[in-house]
């Protein structure tokens, strides 16, 4: 290897990067885990009694729903049942 001949690295080291130019270089995402607090948080207002914190009858039809789903998905000669409610 003559003297002015040295190997040439076509990636610059971390460290002479610098952390603002790295940092700067990467794509960036949002941050989505307010996001998500935010939209659990209002699933739950939807679906329970503000004061009492009980489920509602929003959240009582969708879990029935589900569960009509699930018996006839197991056994399709499941018959749904008659729900009374009196006010």
């Amino acid at each position: 290897m003559d003297a002015r001949e040295r190997p040439v690295s076509l990636v610059r080291p971390l460290a002479s990067v610098g952390r603002r130019a790295l940092e700067s270089s990467l794509p960036r995402w949002p941050n989505v885990s307010e996001s998500r607090v935010l939209a659990r948080k209002m699933t739950r207002l939807a679906q329970h009694d503000f004061l009492a914190g009980l489920p509602n009858r929003g959240l009582l039809k969708e879990k029935l729903t589900q569960a009509i789903g699930l018996a006839q998905a197991a056994s399709p000669q499941a018959r749904g049942a008659a729900v009374s409610r009196s006010r």
